[in-house]
């Protein structure tokens, strides 16, 4: 038996019919929006480095023909700290990239800080293993930038100097990033201390384990939590910053775990 539909209620259930179809249609055409917008944000994103790199490689011959080498060098260092930092094709690295990548970094912060500070980098000459040791790409980088941001930040001593060295054992390679800067404060310090020796993540009450806690457990994620960071420091005297990774090349790395 047929239920008889009053002009209203039909009236009613088509506008509510064509009311849910203009929304989904609504609802496709800001789809196609976004995901017209999104495939643009990741063309920019593929174009913008190529156009930095070559605005910086003009300024730079801009520079070299104007017999001005020292904004030429910066440039140079610039593009070279962009190209690598940037770059998503590798994510281990060798120490010997880690350290050229540090190189540009404080060459562009000597620049800013008018060279009130120096990088020694000492690695056993009678070890070239050493420069061949695995690591997760910006290990070096984040852990210069805290000494630069931090330890100089409200005096920069004459000497004021950052040491990268590199040790190792039968097994093991131990590089110490160290700085005579101002230190952490003690209660600072512990709280950085507890959070590393956690694995925590969160880092809330020191701006110094941002960096820190990042690196160590990219490190610790990727060779086993025997390895990472650990750290000492006094205030006024300065900071020393120790990475544990296994004695290791790039290639044995990536033979092992087939990385690409």
């Amino acid at each position: 038996m047929f239920k008889i539909i009053s002009n209203k209620k039909l009236q009613q259930i088509i506008e509510a019919n064509v009311n849910e179809r203009l929304a989904v249609q609504e609802k496709k055409k800001q789809d196609d929006i976004l995901e017209k917008q999104v495939s643009l944000a990741m063309l920019q994103a593929q174009i913008n480095p190529h156009f930095l790199y070559n605005t910086l490689d003009c300024i730079r011959g801009q520079a070299l023909s104007r017999n001005v080498p020292e904004i030429a060098e910066i440039t140079q260092a610039l593009s070279g700290y962009f190209r690598y930092s940037v770059s998503l094709h590798e994510n281990i690295v060798s120490l010997k990239d880690e350290l050229n990548n540090v190189r540009n970094y404080v060459l562009i912060q000597k620049y800013r800080f008018k060279d009130r500070f120096s990088l020694k980098i000492d690695v056993d000459k009678d070890d070239p293993f050493l420069y061949t040791l695995a690591l997760p790409k910006l290990t070096l980088q984040p852990i210069v930038e805290n000494a630069v941001l931090h330890a100089f930040s409200q005096t920069m001593k004459s000497d004021a100097m950052i040491t990268i060295s590199v040790q190792s054992t039968p097994s093991r390679a131990y590089i110490h990033v160290a700085d005579n800067g101002a230190g952490i404060r003690r209660e600072v310090y512990q709280r950085l201390v507890d959070l590393l020796v956690e694995q925590q993540t969160q880092s809330e009450n020191t701006d110094h384990g941002i960096a820190l806690l990042n690196v160590h457990r990219r490190i610790s994620l990727l060779f086993g939590k025997e390895y990472g960071l650990s750290i000492s420091s006094a205030e006024n005297i300065g900071t020393d910053v120790e990475i544990h990774i296994p004695r290791i090349s790039r290639e044995e790395f990536q033979a092992k775990y087939h990385e690409e």
